[in-house]
């Protein structure tokens, strides 16, 4: 087998082995024996765009433990279904789950010793950055010269601890453009030329690189939004995805969320939370046509309500226990940033005739406040968490509808009766389902409701 597989070669006696249809289960280890079953992995090189493959159904033995996350009862853990990931460049297998007796040990990483069986299937996946697995790897940060050293220390502390939350997915570039023309064409080639180190195009590997001239104009138009997006002080930023290219390219420019002109200095991470919230949706796509993945990403007010709600709850959650420094030295306020969007959520809500949650990216705009609450109004029924662990795991599997209904127990479109029903409480009810509003005395409950 090459270096994209496992390090022995007796896998390959078997690859021509029937598909056996399963249900995926999480890691398990006998401390008896010694042996570790892995229902599913994804086998790659996370330096690269391309390559990768899964296998189902191995047994091996543990050489080394590298490292372990968090260890959890069995009988309190939410299994997910995600695969293991095997990164050919560091040798190393890095585990979601591994149950163990009774426990749960999360984002454990070892080094195999001997593969003991392997009776599954080899599939293709193409680049492990659209594959559900984690990665293992540094990302690459990439700044234009007049970009400050506090800005880019600044975005990548968010982006890290984003992805510390969210788990880790990889190949990701961050791009941070100035706010020079000069600056911009000097970076966008330095971008080109990285293409060629680690390639243009997922499904064919080997094509010829694309003239730099050709490689500047389709690319250039990427950098230049953000930058005049910035530059009229709409501050934001990108994930463009790239999923042909087999990697997650995220741009930004200044001034931006860390810039003294952002008024809201302690909001500042939410926009690396949201972005890289972005990229671990994405992530669980397989590399598709253009419309069978906006089909799975599902309409556009869930795709951006879960990633406004969750970034929000993620900085103000790593900010309490002490994971994710203070800006401006002032802690994120959660609940007052929340009940200041549902007061514009509900005059958007009562200004309009026929009020709905936008389902395209063109009619998001006159609802554009309710995105994070209709995602509230689902976690609520369910856990903070199920998206990451199960959601979007089972997403191409099932697809976009039917995974809605497993995970939240009803249809979408039963969901938009309870939304707009929802949308007719008063402030304090719609409050009540955020997570922690029940904790809070009642002066701090009267505080933000005085906010409506």
């Amino acid at each position: 087998m090459d270096t994209r597989s496992f390090k022995t070669a007796s896998l390959l006696v078997i690859v021509s082995l029937p598909l056996i249809s399963k249900t995926f289960a999480v890691d398990t280890f006998d401390p008896a024996t010694g042996i570790l079953s892995v229902p599913r992995v994804v086998v790659g090189d996370w330096r690269l765009t391309w390559g990768a493959q899964e296998y189902t159904e191995i047994k091996l033995t543990v050489d080394e433990v590298v490292s372990v996350g968090q260890t959890t009862l069995l009988d309190e853990t939410d299994l997910t279904i995600r695969p293991d990931t095997f990164d050919t460049s560091l040798n190393q297998l890095l585990m979601p789950q591994v149950i163990v007796g009774s426990d749960v040990y999360t984002d454990v990483v070892i080094t195999i010793g001997e593969l003991i069986s392997f009776t599954g299937t080899i599939t293709e996946v193409g680049s492990p950055a659209y594959s559900q697995a984690r990665s293992l790897q540094p990302f690459y940060y990439s700044y234009s010269d007049d970009v400050p050293q506090n800005l880019r220390e600044l975005w990548e502390i968010g982006i890290e601890a984003a992805a510390k939350y969210f788990g880790r997915y990889g190949p990701l570039e961050l791009w941070m453009q100035g706010a020079g023309e000069e600056g911009l064409t000097s970076h966008i080639a330095k971008f080109c030329d990285r293409r060629k180190v680690i390639g243009m195009n997922v499904f064919e590997p080997d094509m010829p690189y694309m003239t730099l001239e050709r490689c500047m104009l389709i690319f250039k138009s990427y950098f230049q939004t953000v930058q005049q997006k910035n530059a009229n002080f709409q501050f934001g930023a990108g994930v463009q995805g790239d999923a042909l290219r087999g990697y997650h390219l995220m741009t930004s420019a200044i001034p931006g969320y860390f810039g003294k002109e952002y008024v809201h200095q302690d909001r500042a991470f939410i926009g690396p939370f949201h972005e890289y919230y972005h990229v671990m949706q994405r992530a669980h796509i397989s590399n598709l046509d253009l419309d069978g993945r906006m089909a799975l990403k599902g309409p556009t007010w869930f795709v951006e309500g879960v990633a406004g709600a969750l970034a929000d709850y993620a900085v103000m959650d790593m900010q309490s226990n002490g994971t994710l420094p203070l800006l401006d030295g002032r802690a994120y306020d959660f609940f007052d940033h929340q009940a200041q969007h549902l007061d514009l959520a509900r005059h958007q809500w009562q200004s309009l005739d026929d009020p709905k949650l936008g389902l395209t990216s063109e009619e998001i705009g006159p609802t554009f406040y309710s995105n994070s609450f209709a995602a509230w109004l689902l976690l609520s029924r369910t856990k903070v968490n199920i998206l990451e662990t199960t959601f979007y795991p089972n997403l191409m599997k099932k697809g976009w509808e039917q995974t809605f209904v497993d995970t939240f127990g009803m249809s979408s479109e039963d969901f938009y009766l309870l939304f707009a029903d929802y949308m007719t409480k008063e402030p304090e009810e719609q409050l009540a389902i955020m997570p922690g509003w029940d904790a809070l005395s009642r002066s701090e409950k009267d505080y933000y409701l005085s906010r409506f």
